[in-house]
């Protein structure tokens, strides 16, 4: 946190001496400042960065009621007025403070000329003064403190360190956290030619992005903010709420260029160059620093017209530097001094074609570019062309007809030197037809220009002869394979080129249509329709393929390609389709099991996937058949009703679906009811039971002296014995 301090004094200026004017007098002014307009008045405030503020004026103890007083309240901050205005007409009562509120927002407005928002001295934590006073006999002075405490930026920094009006500048924040910063306020501001800040200054303000970065979008010589005059010394301001602003300078300064380099400048000889600023003006009283590898440098001075002459001794290649008192170094240029010496062309290609460019390339001793240089072409007929290498060091020379070439390069200060090429007509073949056995293949001859060449001698196959008048001949291959046909005429490079020549095959199949678990044959003929062996793959209905012999068997429905391939001959395909077995389904539903069963031609179909699915069912449920066919499904605790879809969807069997009917709540009454019915008949035959032994146990009472008597074991017994054979009388 840093710490700085802006104390305020306010000057208030009675116009016309109030005292005299309107009879009015006061005791004495004071001022304080607060957070808000209503808020706590105290002579010390402290405030963070960008905050703001009130400044309150206290009018204290009028000596008496006036309604019409003038004064001018004037702010001053380190000599920098912020703020100034009449206030006019203020009532005074006699005997009560008058207290004049100003909001530090109010220093903004456009009536009169501040740097308080211009220059962010909100911003800004630092030690400042602020005086005033009032005007002629009354010499009253008050003040308070303003502190501005803010947190500092752990990293302000920019790229690069020394612009250039030629550079994009960007300013890189980081918090004092050392994180980087975004949306921290970035401001660039043309200082005067004082080097002074002034509120009418052009500038340009921008924010850093995600990564604490602010890049101005132009150089400064394009920004037209700046582009009047881009050289000078700017002044950078970053700002943030809660943290002290940072501020600094730098020079833009003007940069120096060398121009007028000369290209391969030869050891011994005068060298002169020029150095210019930025609108190309040729600048006197500029170095230019002349430096090679070994430690060698030397220093030059410009004359009037901006240029520098030096001689330079030995071969090689110099680093060039230019430099002024404020201005910026030029870039590093670099010069190539050659030694006067034997030059030779390199010739590209040394066996040309007539019609394509040759290239003749002519380099100094120290291997750059040599132009200027005279190249003389001498024909096979003996005539000559003469040629000056262009500042690559070449000559691009087009022979036009074929045979050997000669040249000659010559140059001041050079012994000649010499070379040559040859030049050639070159042969290219096309055929048009089908490469197939017993078919005339059509063979065209022309040369690089796409001429028809005739009288071309060719050997194909055994077969031998001369192109026609529009460069062609036929050749009909009596077998399969590989041929080559050479062409050849004097004058042109011979040529060569391999062509396939194929045989005819066709697939004939046993069927075009077949069951599963049926076999299908599959053979080969060739174009008289002899049968040939060959390579046989068959392509399934999911993708994959095989190889497969004469017959097959397919394994599941769907269609297949069966492709026949053989050296020396086309590969065919042909297709044939496997159908899905027929299916059938029945289904019930007894005690809330449902039980479906899967047949195929009479035979239980195992291990297949039958989905159950209702409106109310949700996800569909798959049950699997077992090895007789059958699968079956609890469907009490389905809560569903009305009708079941069941289906089978397995790709070797028809699609099948049926509806199956829920039993419905009726069925459940029907059953209660048989329940209730049941209970009733059982109540009646236990009431019969009991009264029947009631009846039975009385009797034995009054008969009781003429029958023995017997243990409870035995009266139990006895008892249990009678009702038992009373239940059984009933059943």
């Amino acid at each position: 946190m840093k710490s700085k301090i802006l104390v305020i004094v306010i000057a208030i200026m009675v116009l016309g001496m109030v005292y005299t004017v309107s009879g009015v007098d006061i005791d004495d002014i004071e001022v304080e400042l607060s957070k808000t307009e209503t808020g706590s008045k105290r002579n010390t405030l402290e405030i963070e960065p960008g905050d703001d503020f009130w400044v309150h004026i206290t009018l204290e103890n009028p000596d008496e009621n006036e309604s019409d007083v003038d004064v001018t309240i004037t702010i001053m901050i380190e000599d920098n007025l912020v703020y100034e205005r009449d206030w006019n007409n203020i009532e005074l009562v006699e005997g009560e403070d008058k207290i004049i509120s100003i909001a530090s927002g109010s220093f903004n407005e456009d009536w009169f000329e501040n740097e308080w928002e211009k220059n962010l001295m909100g911003y800004l934590c630092g030690d400042y003064e602020i005086e005033g006073e009032l005007d002629d006999d009354i010499e009253e002075t008050d003040g308070a403190t303003l502190e501005i405490n803010g947190d500092e930026f752990d990293t302000v920094s920019m790229d690069p360190e020394k612009p250039s009006v030629d550079d994009k500048v960007t300013i890189y924040v980081e918090d004092d956290r050392g994180d980087e910063f975004d949306d921290v306020n970035v401001k660039f501001t043309r200082l005067g030619d004082d080097d002074s800040w002034d509120e009418d200054q052009n500038y340009r303000k921008g924010t850093t992005d995600n990564d604490g970065e602010y890049t101005t979008p132009y150089t400064l010589f394009k920004d037209s903010r700046f582009n009047d005059d881009p050289y000078g010394k700017y002044q950078v301001d970053v700002w943030y709420d809660g943290y002290c602003k940072e501020t600094f300078t730098f020079d833009a300064r003007r940069t120096l260029k060398i121009t007028e380099i000369p290209d391969n400048p030869k050891a011994g000889s005068t060298i002169k160059v020029k150095v210019t600023d930025d609108n190309d003006n040729g600048l006197s009283g500029a170095t230019v620093g002349v430096s090679a590898s070994g430690g060698y440098q030397e220093f030059y001075n410009t004359d009037s017209g901006g240029y520098a002459s030096f001689i330079i001794s030995s071969p090689g290649t110099y680093s060039l530097v230019a430099s002024k008192e404020d201005y910026m170094d030029s870039s590093i240029g670099s010069i190539t001094v050659q030694l006067m010496g034997s030059i030779g062309p390199s010739i590209s290609p040394a066996d040309s074609v007539v019609g394509s460019a040759v290239t003749i390339a002519v380099k100094s001793t120290t291997g750059s570019p040599f132009v200027g240089a005279t190249v003389i072409v001498t024909l096979p007929d003996g005539n000559t062309e003469r040629f000056t290498t262009s500042s690559d060091g070449k000559v691009m020379y087009t022979p036009t007809t074929y045979g050997t070439y000669s040249v000659n390069v010559e140059a001041d200060a050079y012994n000649p030197a010499t070379g040559q090429f040859k030049a050639h007509n070159t042969l290219k073949i096309t055929t048009s037809g089908e490469m197939k056995v017993n078919t005339d293949i059509k063979v065209t001859v022309r040369d690089q220009a796409d001429n028809s060449v005739s009288g071309a001698s060719f050997t194909v196959g055994g077969q031998s002869g001369t192109t026609d008048s529009n460069g062609e001949f036929l050749f009909k291959p009596g077998k399969p394979g590989d041929y080559t046909i050479t062409i050849k005429k004097t004058g042109y490079t011979d040529v060569s080129e391999s062509i396939s020549v194929t045989g005819g095959l066709s697939i004939q199949l046993s069927a075009t249509e077949i069951s599963l678990d049926e076999n299908i044959t599959v053979a080969v003929v060739d174009d008289d329709g002899n049968e040939i062996s060959a390579d046989l793959q068959v392509t399934k209905p999911e993708g994959g393929k095989e190889s497969i012999g004469e017959i097959y068997t397919p394994k599941n429905s769907g269609n297949y390609i069966v492709s026949a391939s053989k050296e020396g001959y086309q590969t065919v395909t042909a297709g044939f389709e496997v159908s899905r077995r027929a299916l059938d389904l029945t289904s019930t539903i007894k005690n809330n099991r449902l039980s479906v069963i899967a047949m195929s031609s009479g035979v239980p179909v195992k291990s297949i996937i039958v989905t159950i699915d209702a409106p109310l069912l949700g996800e569909p449920i798959d049950i699997v058949t077992d090895d007789l066919g059958i699968a079956t499904l609890d469907i009490s605790n389905l809560n569903v009703t009305g009708n079941l879809t069941i289906s089978v969807n397995e790709r070797n069997y028809d699609e099948v679906w049926l509806s199956q009917e829920i039993p419905g709540e009726g069925t459940g009454t029907y059953l209660w009811l048989i329940i209730a019915i049941v209970a009733v008949i059982g109540l009646g035959l236990a009431i019969l039971y009991l009264t029947t032994t009631s009846k039975i146990k009385g009797t034995e009472e009054k008969s009781g002296s003429s029958r023995k008597e017997s243990s409870p074991d035995d009266k139990t017994k006895s008892v249990f014995d009678k009702g038992k054979k009373k239940t059984s009388l009933h059943k």
